[in-house]
């Protein structure tokens, strides 16, 4: 089920948040829609869900346009927050709340619920209540709800917001997988950049009711059409220089990149493009000034020569000192943006 936004402008009494968003989120497609607070992620989401009437713009299913029609017609299923669930019933009976008011048969609904709880990992919890699951169960049975009526589209609003962070990378794993085994088309709306870029196949980063890039998460943290947006998709040295097309000359050196235009450009590095090695050795001279080790790696932040910060991302075998001085070189193309 392929979903369209065209031209979409949506907003409240003060004024307009989202911008003409035009998104395309094709069949089978997780599309997440990545911004800070205040960017227009829940309204985008609530006009999709049709909570929210939008002023202007299309919204379309398979070219079909429901930017009118009423929520339950729409067949979007949408996946809160907290959840949502309704604490008076069991699990089971939680996902098969979603199939009432739908045409599915009444027969066969305790068939599709044991399906959607088996799909989730919850088929052995069918008689618990909700005030006896984790956060990451509830979430769940919050996705076998929305997914239980076969929707065209799954709408999730930040569900792993309120997860402790140990929790966040197994739970994103397990919605990802059910929603691929489902064939859900669905849209992801989050601040977190690192679960964007690990779930998503598409990423569309919104800003002020915009959409200011939309591709692959590859393309986002290789090539950002913007600073803004190279500094809010990872971490990245931003240096500026003058190119001659091929290569930029930077307070790093002459670096690579991709074929541009020549004059004055700007060089983003990412952290895993700096090797640091023997202050002896040819390359630019810096300072350790911190070092960040998780185990499997590191992040050792510099200060170059000429004052400079940089920050680099190396395993977390490689040794630094605090207050040492290494020499440092930047390995693989880099990305230039035009001034």
């Amino acid at each position: 089920m392929t979903l369209e936004l065209d031209r979409l402008v949506a907003g409240y009494r003060n004024g307009p948040v989202l911008h003409d968003v035009s998104l395309t989120v094709a069949d089978r497609e997780l599309l997440t829609v990545l911004g800070t607070s205040g960017s227009g992620k829940t309204t985008l989401l609530r006009t999709v869900a049709g909570l929210h009437r939008p002023d202007s713009g299309r919204i379309t299913l398979n070219g079909r346009d429901v930017t009118r029609e009423r929520p339950e017609r729409r067949r979007i299923g949408l996946v809160p927050q907290e959840g949502a669930l309704f604490g008076h019933l069991t699990v089971a009976q939680n996902v098969g709340f979603g199939l009432r008011g739908t045409s599915w048969p009444v027969r066969s609904r305790p068939g599709r619920v044991r399906e959607l709880l088996e799909l989730t990992g919850l088929e052995d919890l069918p008689d618990r209540m909700p005030h006896e699951l984790s956060g990451g169960q509830r979430q769940r049975v919050a996705l076998a709800r929305a997914l239980a009526p076969e929707p065209e589209v799954v709408l999730l609003d930040e569900p792993f917001a309120a997860l402790d962070s140990s929790l966040r990378a197994g739970l994103r794993a397990q919605v990802r997988a059910a929603l691929r085994e489902s064939g859900a088309t669905a849209v992801l709306i989050t601040h977190d950049q690192d679960e964007a870029l690990s779930i998503s196949d598409r990423v569309a980063v919104l800003s002020e009711g915009r959409v200011v890039q939309a591709g692959t998460p590859r393309e986002l943290y290789r090539r950002p059409r913007t600073l803004w947006l190279a500094g809010f998709v990872g971490d990245a040295l931003i240096l500026p220089g003058r190119t001659d097309g091929r290569s930029i000359v930077t307070v790093l050196g002459r670096l690579e990149h991709d074929p541009a235009a020549a004059g004055d450009a700007t060089a983003v590095v990412r952290p895993e493009q700096l090797t640091i090695g023997a202050a002896a050795a040819a390359g630019v001279t810096a300072t350790v000034e911190a070092v960040e080790y998780f185990g499997h790696d590191q992040l050792i932040h510099l200060r170059l020569a000429d004052g400079t910060p940089a920050l680099a991302r190396t395993t977390g075998d490689a040794v630094a000192t605090v207050g040492a001085r290494v020499g440092v070189r930047v390995t693989g193309p880099v990305h230039v943006i035009d001034d």
